[in-house]
Parts: structure tokens; sequence; C-alpha cells
């Protein structure tokens, strides 16, 4: 028997060393990559529609990444806790880059309508003018409301306009006087309004209610040419 046991042990106690090893190593790269992971909570900032708290969290957003070079493709993960309390069960959604003058283009933003509790978006990290550098970008859940949103949304043209299709999309006067224009406050020689919307301010407009959740996430490039990437 104590023959035997000699010749078990060291085959068992290799076993359980490589046992060890593996798990080792695997719960290593499990901490790894959570490193490279960004969780950051969706947080209320202003609320007159909806009777929320503010500071009060609706949500997170994972991030993939937190630091990379120029170019690099991140993917985020945007899970909110309840639809129900949005009108049709979905939201408006954006993520922004606050500190633009960091990047060598202006970066437009990534824009999605959320109609599930979770969300899966990707966005590219731009060309920047100095390396490293922190990129700011924001992640906001909104709903505006405006007063009299119809008038937002169709130009009635009652009054002699000369606009051959009536879209609102794209004003074809080729030179508005003003002088028949039913808008109400526009005495330009030509029209200078680029959206039509009917203010003739040429912004725009205020909405009368807002709702506004935000999380703030840093990225850090730290790879690529100043203003040329890899």
């Amino acid at each position: 028997m104590k023959e035997t046991f000699r010749r078990i042990s060291p085959w068992l106690v290799t076993v359980l060393v490589l046992a060890f090893l593996l798990v080792a190593c695997e719960t290593d790269d499990d901490e790894e990559d959570e490193d490279d992971y960004e969780s950051v909570a969706i947080e209320v900032v202003t609320d007159q529609l909806y009777d929320l708290a503010i500071g009060e969290q609706i949500g997170i957003v994972r991030f993939r990444q937190k630091k990379g070079a120029t170019g690099a493709r991140v993917e985020g993960i945007c899970s909110l806790e309840s639809l129900s309390r949005f009108p049709d069960q979905r939201v408006d959604v954006r993520l922004e880059l606050l500190n633009q003058d960091a990047a060598r283009d202006e970066w437009e933003p990534v824009e999605w309508v959320q109609d599930t509790n979770e969300h899966t978006f990707y966005f590219i990290i731009p060309l920047v003018e100095t390396i490293p550098v922190i990129l700011n970008f924001r992640l906001l859940v909104y709903q505006y409301i405006y007063a009299g949103d119809d008038e937002y949304t169709l130009d009635d043209d009652t009054t002699a306009d000369d606009d051959t299709t009536d879209d609102d999309t794209g004003d074809d006067d080729t030179g508005d006087d003003d002088s028949t224009d039913d808008d109400t406050g526009d005495d330009d020689v030509t029209d200078d309004d680029t959206g039509d919307d009917d203010d003739d301010d040429d912004t725009a407009p205020e909405p009368d209610k807002t709702f506004e959740a935000e999380a703030v996430y840093l990225f850090i490039v730290n790879e690529g040419q100043p203003g040329t990437g890899d």
C-alpha cells in the first residue's frame, strides 16, 4: 500500500499544480479584460416630465475599452432599467464628444432611439491634436417636449409662398423677399433660414419641458500620431 501511494503521489501533485496554474491564468485573463472595461452610471440631471429625482440612476453604460489608439473602434452597451416611464417605451439617446477642441475634425454624435432595455452601439476614436490626450464623451438620454409641437413640424405656407413642395426639408425658394411670406418676424431681403422652421430666427427652438440623464466617459488616447493617426 505504501509503495502504491508513493507511485501515485507525484502524479497527483503534478495534476493539482497544473490545475492550479490553469485556474490562475484564467483568473488573470478575466482581470485583464475587466481592466479594459469602463462602467458608468446614467443619472438624471434635469427632469420636468417624469418626477424623477436629480441624481437618480436610471441605467448604466458599459464601454469595452477605456484607452487605445486613434481610429480604435469602441463597443458600448447602454442598459436602461425601465423604459415604461417613457412614452411608447422608447427614448432618444446620443453619444457626443464634449471637448471637440481635442479632436482634429468635428466628431459627429452617435444617435439612436432606444426601445429595448439594452442597446449595443459602436463609435470610432477620432484623430487628435496631441498624444496622449483624454477625450470626454457624454452619453445623453433625453426627451424634449415643445409648446405647440405641430408648429415645428409643418409649414402651412398659406400666404402666397412660392414653395412648390411643402415638405419643410428643402425650401426651394430662390429669392424669398418675405413680403408675402407668413413668417411673422422675418424681414430679411433674402431668406437665410436653413431649416424653414417658421420662427425665422435661424436658431433651433427651445424645448418647453426637458428630461435629461447622462453618463460621462473618459477615453485615453495613448497611441498613434497627432493629427494623422496610425
